[in-house]
């Protein structure tokens, strides 16, 4: 690491100025968060959209999920893909196991991304992401 440059600090106590001098550092690291391939409608993980992903859905929206869903992943919960994860979603994946209802969106049936941005670039879509940190 190497100084960029300095910043100041002053202080005023007592009538008396103090001045610190504190180098900001260039950092070598990056940390950034990256996209996870996934499949709209598998909460579960056990490749299948099946009965497994509606039980572990109602566990998480009755706040009992534990980590069997990660928060970073929500993605697959998000079968209708309204980019909300609530009651709806459960009642999809129902009509679609019972009554041949329609299937999720993409990315289904193979893994894919949730990648989108709204008209201002802020990230839409509750894809999986994953913390990459380089040193």
């Amino acid at each position: 690491m190497k100084a960029i440059a300095t910043l100041t600090i002053l202080f005023l106590v007592t009538s008396s100025l103090i001045t610190f001098a504190v180098p900001i550092w260039e950092v070598s690291s990056r940390s950034f968060w990256e996209p996870l391939p996934f499949v709209r409608g598998d909460v579960s993980g056990d490749t299948r959209i099946n009965i497994a992903d509606m039980i572990v859905l109602l566990e998480y929206l009755a706040g009992g999920n534990g980590d069997r869903l990660d928060e970073n992943c929500l993605g697959p919960a998000d079968f209708n893909d309204d980019n909300k994860v609530d009651i709806a979603d459960i009642v999809c994946i129902m009509d679609y196991l019972f009554t041949q209802g329609q299937p999720p969106e993409a990315p289904y049936p193979d893994e894919g991304y949730d990648i989108r941005t709204d008209t201002k670039g802020e990230m839409v879509g509750l894809g999986c992401w994953r913390l990459n940190e380089e040193l």
